[in-house]
């Protein structure tokens, strides 16, 4: 699996209403686990200011989890299947779930971020 470029994901992720709309009142560390790969993302008011392959010091405040299996299940196609694959387990939220809930539209934004980098080919869920 290709991680995306990080500061593209960035701004892609900036640019998104429902992800900085959203986000305006986090502040914390999103951890993306992809199979074996991580995806630290620190959003600071709707603002991802860091993203990262590499832990960050302090953890996280929420992640969401799964095999490439689950994420393929998720992400392409032609709709977002993220919230079915979370009520389905194929991915799993730990860590400070009453937050993920708080950040659904923030979460649905970043998925949709990487709905575009996969259809666009900019990003791939290869094992």
């Amino acid at each position: 699996m290709r991680m995306p470029e990080h500061e593209e994901l960035a701004e892609r992720l900036n640019g998104n209403p429902d992800f900085a709309s959203s986000g305006k009142f986090f502040d914390g560390i999103v951890l993306l686990r992809i199979g074996d790969r991580s995806l630290w993302i620190k959003v600071f008011m709707g603002e991802a200011i860091r993203v990262s392959e590499e832990a960050f010091p302090f953890g996280f405040t929420f992640a969401v989890s799964g095999d490439p299996e689950g994420w393929r299940f998720a992400l392409p196609g032609d709709r977002n299947r993220f919230r079915e694959a979370l009520y389905s387990k194929r991915l799993q939220v730990e860590g400070n779930t009453l937050e993920f809930s708080r950040m659904t539209r923030m979460m649905h934004g970043l998925t949709e971020v990487l709905r575009k980098k996969i259809s666009d080919g900019r990003m791939s869920l290869e094992d």
